[in-house]
């Protein structure tokens, strides 16, 4: 492996780098329709299937934000995630920008701002729940994922417009 990579640092980087590409990929072959506040939603759902599918991956993430915390790499971070379209920061704020638009999503919202909180909201729950797992369960009373889905929910509703249903 060292022949390859100069240190265990590389070889997580590599590994961080590997998960992103291959959730690139698949999120390329997503159907994304409706209104923007209908394509965040899917979004946010495709995230909890992904949570589902692929805790590994999920908790391999939270140990190595320890390891990008120590060496406070934003710019490398960035130029992997570039090569994600959908669910990108970017394509999260272009997507809150159609649902002003079409009023799906309320015209208050900040859409730069609002995907970093929805960006880092999703990080945090996939941090905390793939450690945890059914410590959270047994903590609070119900199941992980009935948590993670009102989390989500109770957020959406906070940017939805007042005049479209609740979801």
């Amino acid at each position: 492996v060292y022949q390859y990579f100069p240190d265990k640092e590389e070889i997580a980087w590599a590994l961080f780098q590997r998960i992103f590409e291959q959730w690139s990929a698949v999120s390329q072959t997503l159907p994304i329709v409706g209104n923007g506040y209908q394509k965040l939603e899917f979004l946010v759902m495709q995230n909890i299937e992904n949570f589902e599918a692929n805790r590994h991956h999920l908790r391999f993430i939270v140990e190595f934000d320890a390891l990008y915390a120590r060496q406070a790499g934003a710019e490398r971070v960035r130029r992997i995630l570039e090569g994600i379209k959908i669910g990108s920061k970017e394509w999260v704020a272009q997507t809150i920008r159609q649902g002003i638009a079409d009023g799906s999503i309320r015209p208050d919202v900040e859409p730069e701002l609002t995907a970093a909180a929805l960006m880092n909201l999703l990080s945090g729950m996939n941090g905390r729940f793939a450690l945890l797992g059914d410590l959270v369960a047994e903590e609070y009373g119900a199941p992980t994922l009935t948590i993670y889905r009102e989390i989500c929910r109770t957020f959406l509703r906070g940017i939805q417009s007042t005049s479209q249903p609740n979801v």
